[in-house]
């Protein structure tokens, strides 16, 4: 069924006539004054309001308060000039909301009502729920579903097709591995941090290779695994030592290795921790061979130092 256009109603219709007279073929009309029905937009009139026969015409365009261009139906006739025009209920305007009705009937849904939401509208999911594969990704508009909107724990894993959620459709995860292109000379004796000056990767601006390059910056709170790798020069005096440090000198993870004659040392240290948003961290080293010993940097070895967001 295709839905009825339901025209405009005016209380209270004003009446005016035909100033010159049509017939049954003619698609404008003049008019003694239409700005009434005009300035309502007015588009469906009648003609020949308390005679033995009315007919009825649509206005597709207002030229002036004086000349409508219409639409006329199949049984259009002639009118002499003088005709009443006006804008009244017709039976035609009652059979076309009782279309609309019918036709809007159709289409609603009732808890326990069958519906087929492939190719219809329904004003309400049935109690039987939601046909299988009904709701494709093409019709769910990006960020449509938020966490908000959904209830705990309605989303379970029997609910969740295999292999429907890939790595494409999660969003990036807070991670960054940070090191430094070239060698850093670090001081006898003196606890330094390291300078990290590039970034292999950062995907929540957690690290800036210019300002305050030695930390790293939290901005989303959570649990995070982090790595510090890093390779002294050699030399047989003292010992090395690396440690993972948060503000204040507190220090989460460290280790410390004695020198060994003609060898570098390696050091490698992992440490778990939650932080809020705010916090920050770094990476300090410290040598006692008796002078200034370099921290050498290694293509992905020396010195790096990752930050990865493992959960909330």
């Amino acid at each position: 069924m295709t839905i009825p256009t339901l025209y405009k109603p005016l209380k209270d219709s004003p009446e005016t006539t035909l100033s010159e007279s049509i017939n049954s073929g003619d698609t404008i009309i003049f008019l003694a004054n239409g700005s009434a029905f005009r300035s309502a937009n007015i588009t469906r009139l009648s003609l020949g309001i308390n005679g033995a026969y009315t007919e009825t015409v649509t206005v597709t365009y207002w030229a002036s308060n004086y000349e409508a261009h219409v639409t006329r139906g199949p049984d259009a006739i002639s009118w002499p000039a003088g005709t009443k025009v006006s804008r009244v209920l017709t039976a035609e305007d009652i059979d076309e909301i009782h279309q609309y009705l019918g036709d809007l009937n159709s289409r609603m849904v009732t808890n326990g009502n069958t519906h087929n939401h492939t190719s219809g509208a329904g004003s309400q999911i049935p109690t039987a729920g939601i046909e299988n594969n009904s709701i494709s990704s093409e019709k769910v508009i990006d960020s449509a579903i938020t966490e908000s909107k959904l209830a705990n724990d309605s989303v379970t894993a029997l609910k969740i097709l295999n292999q429907t959620i890939t790595y494409n459709k999660l969003a990036s995860f807070p991670r960054v591995r940070v090191y430094k292109a070239t060698a850093q000379i670090i001081s006898n004796d003196s606890p330094t941090s390291i300078i990290f000056s590039s970034e292999e990767y950062d995907t929540n601006s957690m690290h800036s290779n210019s300002v305050d390059n030695t930390l790293i910056k939290i901005n989303t709170a959570g649990i995070y695994i982090i790595n510090l790798n890093v390779v002294f020069a050699s030399n047989s005096s003292g010992r090395r030592s690396a440690w993972i440090s948060l503000p204040g000198s507190e220090y989460i993870a460290s280790m410390t290795l004695p020198a060994i004659n003609g060898e570098e040392t390696s050091i490698n240290i992992t440490a778990v921790q939650y932080f809020n948003v705010g916090d920050n961290l770094s990476a300090v080293v410290y040598q006692s061979s008796g002078g200034n010993l370099n921290l050498l940097a290694l293509s992905s070895l020396s010195p790096y130092l990752s930050v990865t967001y493992i959960g909330a």
